[in-house]
Parts: structure tokens; sequence; C-alpha cells
């Protein structure tokens, strides 16, 4: 059918053979080129064909690989690694021969392809899941029968030599068939057993093409580089979790899940990628951070607003039938899914299955990174959140991070946190509230109020006792959105009086974008999901208002956990 040059470098190959005719490397290459030309031209077969690929992904002890040449079929891939003039072999060690003279080769040439077929599968360069990779190697300018007299040591099949290159008969497209049908039909995944469709590889190939030269794209940043990013000093579970293509991890608050979200756009900041959050402050704070950091790579949206951009402007879910409507849309290298118990039961299978890869199977052979806490899942119980994460560990490794990585005070602010998820009832609430009231534990500070006039003296004062405005958060329970200000004055709620108070301001995405100092901010408690500051002033109600019990403790649970350093909680018990 035909043969397609993908490289800028095939010119290049041509305009130096000229100065080049003692049997070097680059001869090889380019008789090797020529015979590619002409036979990949009469195959029955459409080829793709990528010459001297230099990528920066680490493998055994090199910190880069050149690939000779690519070449991609229906059938599959072929890396092809080529050794020009002279080869010789002695006790299993290669060498070029020239005048009599022996130079060793530093490794064999076919070790040398396989690790290219693996560390382009493994950094996902190629996606072995949709694409079947195998490799050759040509000695064009040398006869060589056999590799090892052993049988099972052998390699005389990935090797096409002088005998088979002078041979017109012979075929090097047909070689590289063979090749790929006879390994891909021993295969133990049945799915390389099939043909790639036209359009399938089409798409394969557009996909590939313009980023297969771009260095950046595969270079992944050193550990320690994202560690000093991070400012932290243990990431081993983000090296660990990087063979992985489709990850979930189960995280509580201060474990580390949104830092390491940013650790992982950062650790592959040449590949396209997606985060998707369902909070509009967490949204922006994430692409706040990324732009300081130039990683342009990855898109940052919040899943209401990604299905707008689709053209779903207002819903807050997807089905199929909605996706089977879109023509064309992308495909990006990973997708990022932060506080996905937020939006998991809304069609986020859906994205991942088909924004992942151009085939539908996203689930099985894409590669994203889910974070989620079943216990900050509002109304978790009914919305069957864990049947859902059960079908996506189907799919993807799961992984459960146990330590809080904040300092001490934080913890102890989540464990108690935890507690308010173990009550069962509104008097149960308001025991625990009391007990806490009379502790002494450092850095929580726990102030009951019973009167308009002693709520408003108890919030004046934890404003004016915060003198760092920048790290210092107001959140309030949205139960006080359903109270009226007071009993004599129904004109607003509660939660609108607060919000009017001297020294504060209403936190919108703007604030997170450019920060005003000048007072602290103020929003409710949900609202700040998924982000945390060093102070948090936390007004809560005495006893239920509107919620049910659970939805009322869940959010009770998010207000403790969002601080970092200190929290100032005053309970409202109101009069009217």
């Amino acid at each position: 059918m035909a043969v397609f040059f993908k490289s800028s470098r095939i010119g290049t190959i041509e305009q130096e053979i000229g100065r080049h005719e003692d049997g070097s490397i680059l001869r090889g290459e380019h008789d090797i080129y020529k015979r590619i030309k002409e036979d990949c031209g009469k195959s029955d077969l459409n080829w793709y064909v990528w010459y001297d690929l230099n990528l920066p992904i680490p493998y055994r002890s090199k910190s880069e690989l050149q690939i000779d040449f690519l070449l991609i079929c229906e059938k599959g891939a072929i890396i092809l690694e080529v050794k020009g003039g002279k080869i010789n072999i002695l006790d299993g060690r290669y060498y070029w021969e020239d005048k009599g003279k022996l130079t060793p080769m530093k490794e064999s040439p076919f070790r040398q392809a396989h690790d290219y077929q693996f560390a382009l599968l493994q950094h996902r360069v190629l996606n072995g899941d949709q694409l079947f990779v195998n490799y050759a190697v040509a000695f064009p300018h040398y006869e060589m029968k056999k590799t090892n007299l052993h049988d099972d040591l052998d390699q005389s099949f990935w090797l096409w030599d002088k005998t088979l290159q002078d041979d017109p008969n012979e075929s090097i497209a047909d070689f590289f068939v063979d090749i790929l049908e006879e390994t891909r039909s021993s295969s133990t995944k049945q799915y390389y057993i099939k043909d790639l469709s036209e359009n399938d590889l089409k798409l394969i190939i557009d996909t590939l093409s313009p980023t297969l030269e771009d260095k950046g794209r595969y270079a992944e940043s050193s550990l320690s580089e994202v560690l000093n990013w991070l400012h932290i000093g243990n990431l081993d579970i983000l090296e660990g979790l990087a063979k992985n293509k489709r990850i979930l991890i189960e995280g509580g608050p201060g474990t580390g899940k949104t830092t390491m979200a940013k650790a992982f756009v950062k650790k592959h900041k040449g590949a396209k990628g997606l985060y998707l959050c369902h909070n509009i402050l967490l949204a922006k704070k994430m692409e706040r951070d990324l732009f300081l950091e130039k990683l342009t790579n990855c898109e940052v949206f919040t899943y209401g607003r990604f299905l707008d951009s689709l053209g779903f402007s207002g819903k807050q879910s997807i089905t199929h039938e909605d996706l089977s409507g879109i023509n064309n849309h992308k495909i990006y290298d990973f997708i990022i899914i932060d506080e996905a118990q937020d939006i998991i039961d809304k069609g986020i299978d859906i994205i991942l299955n088909s924004f992942t890869t151009g085939f539908g199977n996203g689930l099985e052979t894409g590669a994203y990174l889910v974070f989620y806490d079943i216990e900050q899942g509002y109304n978790s119980n009914y919305r069957r959140l864990e049947s859902v994460v059960d079908d996506l560990q189907r799919y993807a490794a799961h992984y459960k991070l146990n330590e809080n990585k904040r300092i001490i005070t934080n913890r102890q602010l989540v464990k108690i946190a935890n507690d308010f998820l173990q009550l069962e009832s509104n008097n149960e609430y308001i025991k625990y509230i009391k007990e806490l009231s009379a502790k002494n534990i450092p850095n929580l500070m726990v102030q009951l109020t019973d009167s308009t006039k002693t709520l408003s003296m108890a919030f004046r004062n934890a404003i004016s006792k915060s003198d760092d405005k920048k790290n210092t958060v107001v959140l309030v329970h949205s139960d006080f959105k359903h109270k009226p200000a007071s009993k004599d004055d129904h004109s607003m709620t509660l939660y609108d009086a607060l919000s009017c108070k001297p020294g504060t301001h209403i936190l919108d995405e703007k604030d997170v974008e450019n920060p005003d100092l000048s007072s602290i901010p103020f929003t409710s408690i949900l609202k700040y999901k998924g982000l945390e500051t060093n102070k948090v002033i936390l007004v809560i109600p005495y006893e239920l208002i509107t919620n049910n019990i659970r939805n009322f403790l869940f959010e009770v649970y998010v207000g403790f956990t969002r601080a970092m350093m200190e929290l100032h909680v005053i309970v409202h018990k109101t009069d009217y």
C-alpha cells in the first residue's frame, strides 16, 4: 500500500550518505532505509516509519535511548536496531571487524533492541495494551545464520542479515510481519491476536506523530526535583507507583493525596494530562500551583465545567448516550481525579474509558490516577460509593495511604474529627461537643455561644486574634443557611449575617489567584473540601437544624480536618 516517513531526519540521511562510504553505522542505516522505503512501499499494509529517535528515557545505566527505526503497521510496532559494517561474534560478545581488528560493542544489539522495547512500554511512549510491540536487528553488510549454537539461545529469528538484504525476492516488510504475527500469536493476552483496523491505526499514529520527537514529553523529572518542589522528605510511594498505568489511592485527610497529584503532573511534565475535581476552589488552587511551575501540559477543570466544555452545560453527570454524540474529542496521556468521592458516581468511569484512549477501553488500557476518601463523600451511604470504587478496582492497582503527613497538631484534629463520624444521634453530638469544650487540647479551642450577641462577640474576637490573614479561613456550617440571623431579623440567614462581619470577605475563585490579604476569607465548609490552611475559624451549630444526622456530622468532620495547625471552633446554640 504505502510507507509514510514521519521523521524530520529522513532527508538528513540522504544528504550525509555521500560523506560516509566506509561501511560506517550510518551507511548501514541508509541501506536499511532504502530497503524499508522500497519493500514497505510494495507491502499490502500501510507502514509508518520514524528514524533516529532520541528520547530522554532512562534504561539500565543510560539516561536516554536512541532508536534507529520505529515502524508501525496494523500488525503492531517494530523497534529496529541497525549495525552496519562487518560484524563478528566471539563467546557471545559482538564486535565490529575492520581489517582484522575487532572493536567490541558495548552490548548485544539484540539486548539493546529488547531494552528499547521495554523502555518504550514502561514509560508509556507506546501503549502495549493497544499496540503489540516487538523488535528486530539488522546486519545489512554481514551474513550470520545463527547467533548461538544453542537453539534456545539463538536469536536469528529477529535478524535481518546480508543474505536477506541482497536477495531481491526477500521483503523486509514481510520479515517484520512474520516477527509480529509469530510472537503475538503466543502472547498470553488474546486481544493481541487481532489486527488493528485502519481507523484504529490512524488514531494511534495521529496521537503519536506530533509528540515522538518532542524530547520534553517523555523526560521525567528526577525524584529529588519533585521532592524539592513539594518541600517534603519522602515520596517513595510516588516512585513505586510509577510503573502502574491505572491507580486508585484511598487516603484520609492529611495523607498527601493532592500533593501526590501535583507530584505526578510534575514527574510527567512532557505528557498531556487532565486534572478533574468537584470543588472550584481546589481546582483553581491546583491550576495556580501548576501555572507557577510552568506545568502547562495538564488542563485543570472542575467536573461540571469539564462537562460544560463538552457541550453539556449545566449537567453534573454524564451517560454513555451523552458521550456517543461527541466526535473527535481530546485524548489525554493521563487523567487525574482528585477528591473523587464527590464525583465518582457521576460518569467518571465513562470519562476514563473514552478520554484516555480513542478505542473506548480506557478503563482497561488507559492511564489514570484516582484519589478518594469514602469518609469525605457527601451522602456516601445512599450513593453507594463503595460499589463504584469496587468496579474501578477491577482495572486498577489499589493503594491505601494510612499515614498523616502533616504535623502532630493536625493528626490530633483528624483523630477528633473521626470521632464525630462514630456518633449516632444529636444527643451524642451535643455530649461530645461539651466534652471537647471542657478539655484543654493544644491548638484547639471550642467555645459555646447561646445568643446572637455572644456569637458576634466570639466571632469578632476570633477574627481580631488572627494575625496571619493569608493562612487563616472562616468556615461556616451550611445548616446556618437555613436559620434566620436572629429571632427579630428574618431578612437574612445567620450564615449571611456572619459573612458581612468586618474583617472577612467572601472567598471565591478569584481570591485564589489574587488573594485579598486585608481580611480573612469566608466560605462554607463544603466549598473548602480538599483544601487546608494553618488556622481555621469554624462556626458550627450546637444541634441539628435541617440536615439529617449523617450529613450534619459529615460536614463537621470536614471542617475539623481543614486546619493544619490551629482550630478555633465556635459552637452556636440559637436562642430562638
